[in-house]
């Protein structure tokens, strides 16, 4: 293990990390349309 080993390990952390947030952001986006078509219909 050397530290382009290291480097790499850290690159796969941050992307992911990237990733996962955008997951929760696009959820968190439908979830908040959902609610607000179901309030204009109430």
């Amino acid at each position: 293990m050397g530290l382009g080993d290291r480097d790499f390990n850290r690159y796969n952390r941050e992307s992911r990390d990237i990733v996962i947030t955008e997951i929760v952001i696009t959820e968190f986006y439908c979830i908040s349309r959902i609610y607000a078509q179901e309030s204009i219909l109430l």
